[in-house]
């Protein structure tokens, strides 16, 4: 292919994309933070300099496949970051509803991953969720490039995302590492509490305000009775009618062990009580 078949290609698919950005205008600019300090910002605009593309995903919300309008996340990464990102552990999203999900850095290197702005065959940006219920995705929403083969799917699917950080998970959430002990299953509950719980609660004042701090200044150990909070993490609607959480572990033998490893490691958060930062 050549150089000016490739601009044609880009130019085709930059004003496709023009055409659905242009049906409600342009989102805000993308927030960005280098290991807790602030850096520079991008518009779409800037953004979509760095190549517009129109990919397919396979949506996990509505099952099926559809096509966005994105930017590679590599791309705007490497104009945000400089080469240094690559380096670092995870990429920490913030999106407008609290949710806060942590991503290993090294996915983003393996997989192609687009921040996306507009749909295709929609007039509004969002996604069918269930039969009812229809969710705006914006400003952007964070997806990944539909492949084939039996690769497992990618772990997160941030939506409404406004801010990003590139960081190392010791340095932001330190705050959330268990006391050192003998027993392994903290350390495994620990690591399973990350990627299961954390994006949505928070520990000392560290994660996600969806749901409620679970540490400072009472342990969730501490007011929830053992069988109850078992409960709660295998199926909040066994607990509460119309609990709005969903289940965090797929049902069956694995998820009792993963049980145990979570509560374990509660338990021993609640002796590592930290203040959260601010008022």
């Amino acid at each position: 292919m050549t150089r000016g078949s490739v601009a044609l290609g880009v130019a085709v698919a930059f004003a496709a994309c023009s055409r659905e950005s242009a049906r409600s205008g342009p989102p805000p600019s993308l927030l960005f933070a280098w290991r807790g300090q602030d850096v520079p910002s991008l518009t779409l605009a800037e953004m979509r300099k760095l190549g517009d593309e129109r990919v397919v995903v396979s949506d996990p919300h509505e099952h099926r496949s559809i096509e966005l309008c994105g930017v590679p996340v590599a791309r705007v990464f490497d104009a945000a970051f400089g080469p240094a990102w690559r380096g670092a552990e995870e990429v920490v999203a913030t999106c407008s509803d609290g949710f806060r999900p942590a991503i290993p850095v090294k996915l983003f290197l393996e997989r192609e991953a687009f921040f996306a702005y507009a749909r295709t065959d929609t007039s509004d940006f969002a996604v069918q969720e269930g039969s009812s219920k229809r969710t705006n995705v914006g400003p952007y929403y964070l997806v990944w490039k539909a492949r084939g083969g039996d690769d497992p799917p990618e772990p997160q699917w941030p939506y409404q995302v406004t801010a990003v950080e590139v960081t190392d998970y010791a340095a932001r959430f330190e705050a959330t590492l268990p006391p050192a002990e003998g027993d392994p299953r903290v350390l495994q509950g620990f690591e399973r509490f990350r990627t299961a719980c954390l994006p949505c609660h928070a520990i000392n004042g560290r994660g996600g305000v969806v749901g409620p701090e679970l540490n400072y200044p009472v342990n969730v150990t501490e007011y929830f009775a053992g069988p109850v909070l078992r409960k709660w993490i295998e199926d909040p609607a066994q607990v509460r009618h119309g609990a709005k959480m969903p289940r965090p572990l797929p049902p069956g033998e694995e998820s009792e062990r993963a049980i145990d490893e979570i509560v374990a490691y509660l338990g021993a958060m609640a002796r590592r009580k930290m203040r959260p930062p601010g008022p």
